[in-house]
């Protein structure tokens, strides 16, 4: 409850939203009232028993949540419902659905602007269904609150699952009649005030054309939002020292670390990558001076930004002056961390802007990631519930063997008293193939849901969708439903498969043993499981993919009589042969390089390759731009060497 109300004053800081009404008509009302009614019908036997029904004034949103209710409804039943607008007679023998802040919703007593960002009501009466929330969308704010009802009632009630983009990716279960569900009221929270996976799949060197390209961000944005992804509350503040080399280098020149070789500046031209003295007091009261100036530009960032630049472990070291120094705790906790543990004195730096800026405002929020050498916790330090750490946890390959890292880094800061935001970078790695690790990281996530987490900042969909489904699918599975088990959210996902569910469960239980190889040659050579790209063949070999294809074909003749899961078999195989093909390139150019004159080996590889992402790039591979193509190019280097 504690963290509840702590998302609830920040979400009424941001939103202008009185805390008093917060607790009165949000926290008092989630319980859940229920009769032995199952409800109104809303579709029977091929007839329309409702109608679905928008304020006259409707937004987007709420056109988009009338839509999207519409044509699941239809696909599940044959049926498609009217839609009208609150102005419009309604028959008498007609029941109602109301969407958003229609008369009648409003009548009935719900208030559905005054919730908090993204709450929304389901209410049942005799003959009518209310799925409204608050519907409001700015810049880097959104409250999709109607939009959320919807999706929340489609999974609930009709059964939807949304395993991946797309209509062959949406499970909708078909059924003779539809209910609205048992009379009673509920209000749904959103779990998390900030949640959002970067979609990466445009790059300026792709050569696919971009047609294709926006149609698959388009879809796989609408699979993140009916997974409720949504920013209630903008955590997406970069690197705030970016521009200070070129701000201050000259006048101030204290602001920044203190070099071995005893000078403060960059180490080369990348100046956005220089560190800071963070014990510096003008540096304090600078980043102060410039939240002031920001959060009057830019009304719904509010928080004090203190992201610490990236930096190269080697050539951007942290500061080693004396006051730097003085701040971290003796002895040294990880003695032979590389790059050496500060984090206490990043902590402290943070309570130090904290207090300047509390001089302003006394409910000042400090935004701050943990990352390299500040990943770990403060040990001598504790912090407060208005500073936000954003947690970039390490990993290796595979990711099973962090568990133990994850929980020493999230509950070392956890006990700090901050709040904490999950900002992994576990979705760039895996390539092109089939790289599960859906349990692994769906024990970290639901540890750091226990612990604090408030929100979730993921790098990046890069869109794997078919070798990589079960872990995008519990990514956004659990970002809705946190309190799930890992084992629900799987079985849901194969059970999404029908008469495969089983078979497919095999095939991705045998990949996601391939991925916890413990190869240490691999390990100490190419490190994390981003490099797979330039070293998978080390592990995905060819009689991996034997015993892949024979799973699905398994598969295949489960699936046979049923024409939508048969379609999701062939999905899984088309992708499966693209790894494959990709691995055989990634073996030409390994033998080329012991022998260049297997050049036209290597150059037949990438051909067959391109020629197959170019044949199914419409349907399935337009995520090609930012993950397998952009790998080949930056990681495995033999597109260096072809034409």
């Amino acid at each position: 409850m504690k963290k509840l109300l702590f998302v609830a004053l920040l979400i009424a800081f941001n939103t202008n939203i009185n805390v008093s009404t917060i607790f009165a008509s949000d926290f008092g009302n989630t319980s859940e009232i229920k009769t032995k009614s199952e409800g109104f019908e809303i579709a029977k036997a091929g007839i329309a028993k409702a109608v679905i029904v928008i304020p006259a004034s409707a937004d987007a949103d709420v056109k988009l949540a009338s839509e999207e209710l519409c044509n699941h409804i239809e696909k599940a039943t044959k049926v498609r419902l009217s839609i009208i607008t609150d102005d419009s007679p309604i028959p008498a023998s007609m029941n109602r659905i109301y969407l958003g802040a229609c008369h009648r919703t409003l009548q009935a007593g719900l208030m559905p602007d005054e919730l908090i960002s993204n709450y929304f009501y389901v209410k049942v009466a005799v003959n009518e269904l209310f799925l409204a929330g608050k519907d409001k969308m700015e810049k880097e704010k959104e409250s999709r609150g109607t939009l959320f009802a919807v999706y929340h009632w489609l999974d609930t009630q009709l059964g939807v699952k949304w395993l991946w983009p797309g209509e062959v990716g949406t499970v909708i279960p078909k059924t003779e009649i539809v209910t609205s569900g048992a009379e009673g009221q509920q209000l749904i929270m959103a779990p998390f005030i900030h949640s959002r996976m970067w979609v990466g799949y445009q790059r300026d060197k792709s050569p696919y054309s971009d047609s294709a390209t926006v149609v698959c961000t388009t879809q796989s944005k609408t699979w993140l939002t009916r997974h409720r992804m949504v920013e209630s509350v903008s955590f997406n503040y970069p690197e705030n020292f970016l521009t200070y080399w070129d701000r201050f280098g000259k006048t101030n020149p204290e602001f920044f670390a203190l070099r071995p070789d005893g000078t403060r500046r960059p180490f080369d031209e990348r100046s956005e990558l220089v560190q800071m003295c963070v014990s510096q007091s003008k540096l304090h009261k600078q980043v102060v001076e410039d939240w002031l100036v920001h959060r009057k530009k830019v009304p719904y960032m509010p928080f004090v930004n203190c992201n610490e630049n990236d930096r190269r472990i080697n050539e951007d070291p942290s500061c080693i002056c004396d006051a730097c120094k003085a701040w971290d705790p003796k002895p040294n906790p990880f003695p032979l961390a590389n790059p050496p543990f500060v984090s206490d004195r990043y902590a402290k730096s943070w309570l130090a802007v904290q207090t300047e800026a509390r001089k302003i405002d006394p409910d000042a929020v400090v935004f701050a990631y943990a990352y390299m050498g500040y990943v770990d916790a403060p040990v001598e330090t504790k912090l407060n519930e208005n500073i936000i750490v954003s947690i970039v946890p390490q990993y290796e390959y595979p990711l099973a063997k962090t568990d133990t890292t994850f929980k020493r880094i999230w509950g070392g800061w956890y006990k700090t008293g901050a709040r904490l935001s999950l900002r992994p970078n576990y979705f760039l790695d895996g390539y092109c193939l089939p790289f599960i690790f859906a349990r692994e990281f769906g024990n970290e996530f639901k540890y750091a849901f226990e612990h604090g987490m408030i929100g979730t900042d993921f790098c990046a969909l890069t869109g794997m969708w078919g070798t990589q489904g079960p872990n995008l699918y519990m990514a956004g599975r659990l970002q809705d439903k946190p309190d799930m088990s890992v084992d629900a959210v799987l079985d849901e996902y194969y059970n999404g498969f029908g008469p495969a569910a089983k078979q497919i469960r095999a095939y991705f239980d045998y990949w996601e043993q391939i991925s916890l190889r413990k190869d240490s040659t691999f390990k100490k050579k190419y490190g994390m499981g981003s490099s797979l790209s330039r070293a998978g063949e080390s592990i995905y070999t060819e009689q991996t993919f034997v015993e892949g294809n024979k799973l699905l074909a398994s598969a295949r003749v489960a699936a046979a009589k049923s024409s939508e899961d048969l379609k999701r078999v062939e999905y899984l195989e088309v992708w499966l042969k693209h790894a494959e093909l990709a691995m055989e390139t990634l073996m030409a150019y390994r033998k080329y390089e012991s022998n260049p004159e297997l050049l036209p080996n290597l150059q037949k590889a990438k051909d067959t390759l391109d020629a197959y992402r170019m044949r199914y790039y419409d349907e399935y591979f337009s995520a090609v731009n930012w993950g397998s193509n952009y790998q080949d190019e930056v990681s495995s280097g033999w597109r260096k060497v072809v034409k």
